[in-house]
């Protein structure tokens, strides 16, 4: 026998005391491994470990751990026509036929569109409502009244294009486009006279650059690094610079230019309400919606009348990505890559003088609108 071991009564207690600790500190760690919080940036967001890129929602599967049922139900959305997915996964997994019959899903003809405007936050808008379970949004832009050959093969074919949907649900779609041609606000009316409109609106200067990045990263697709390349009689106009895209060669700006024309937006409004009513209307400020869209939503869910749904916890501000994600009902649900692409350094004057041109269109639209877009210009 060692001669330093103690086998004493009060020794034997003593192993016995250290023994019972090590099994608590064993279990406490092993617990934390299994929960927890899982770090993004600086901040720490309640998750769960998963495989793949995104859930593939499942009846048949169970609920996700750590969350209860009235979560799970959420989840589903068992009053839907389809099950949620990641926005990377495409938002929404269509039910089969037969409970596609079981729940009266039909594809309707909209109630409800956002027709405006390009690079203002629809695609981010649309992403989020989403996720409501009183709105069937249909995820292509259809561009049905732009494109004279859907509309030659008629309304059925539109109504076909449309998301299925229940009969309590709001019918939705997005076509950004349909905000500046100018005869598609008679065409809408005679389709859907009683449709709601939702047109999000940013800075026109931010506008313009963000459109300037995409139209550049389309052209690089169309063309391959060509030396020349077609823009199909667009109305765009984009040089190798910003500046040089919407300042001509006197000085001036280039408002012909779609980069700087489509900023323009209290003409597209004043178009509609010759056919609309004003409370069909519904405008967003984009540049507020990109700092916080809690309030847009709500103002969405109000616009619609439908149920008080979107919490300040469904969004999360992403710091390595810069900008605003989904924490429910699928958390660290963020947009494609392709959001949030960096814009390029643009010169003091003509920032001045893009400015100072939509100066008093953003004041009419101030006026019209009754809303105060605090934009730059």
């Amino acid at each position: 026998m060692n001669d330093s071991e103690d086998t004493s009564p009060n020794g034997r207690w003593r192993k016995r005391l250290i023994s019972i600790a090590l099994g608590c500190l064993l279990l406490t760690f092993s617990l934390g491994m299994l929960g927890g919080t899982h770090p993004r940036g600086e901040s720490h967001i309640k998750t769960w470990s998963r495989p793949g890129t995104g859930f593939q929602l499942d009846k048949d599967k169970p609920a996700p751990p750590n969350e209860d049922s009235e979560a799970s139900k959420d989840f589903t959305c068992d009053k839907c026509c389809y099950r949620y997915t990641t926005i990377e996964n495409g938002i929404l997994e269509i039910q089969s036929k037969s409970e596609l019959m079981k729940r009266g899903c039909e594809k309707r003809l909209p109630d409800a569109m956002i027709f405006g405007v390009k690079k203002g936050g629809t695609t981010t808008l649309k992403n989020f409502l989403s996720y409501h379970p009183d709105i069937a949004f249909s995820q292509d832009e259809l561009k049905f009244f732009t494109s004279s050959e859907d509309r030659y093969k008629g309304v059925e074919f539109y109504r076909n294009e449309m998301l299925y949907s229940t009969p309590d649900q709001i019918s939705m779609e997005k076509t950004p486009a349909y905000s500046h041609y100018p005869k598609v606000p008679a065409m809408i009316k005679k389709v859907l006279p009683n449709v709601k409109l939702i047109i999000i609106m940013r800075d026109p200067v931010e506008r313009a650059i963000s459109d300037f990045v995409h139209m550049q990263v389309t052209i690089a697709r169309k063309c391959k690094k060509k030396s020349g390349c077609n823009l199909d009689n667009s109305g765009y106009y984009i040089a190798h610079t910003f500046e040089d895209s919407v300042i001509d060669s006197n000085g001036e700006v280039n408002y012909s230019n779609l980069l700087v024309a489509k900023g323009v937006y209290v003409t597209d409004i004043q178009r509609y309400l010759k056919y609309f009513k004003p409370e069909q209307i519904l405008a967003l400020d984009g540049e507020a919606f990109i700092k916080n869209p809690y309030p847009a939503v709500k103002l969405v869910e109000q616009f619609l009348g439908i149920k008080d749904y979107f919490t300040r916890d469904h969004f999360y501000y992403d710091v390595q990505k810069g900008f605003f994600c989904l924490n429910k009902p699928i958390p660290n649900n963020c947009m494609k890559e392709s959001k949030g692409r960096p814009h390029p350094e643009v010169n003091d004057e003509t920032l001045r003088k893009l400015r100072d041109y939509y100066r008093p269109y953003n004041k009419a639209l101030n006026d019209l609108m009754k809303v105060d877009f605090h934009w730059s210009s």
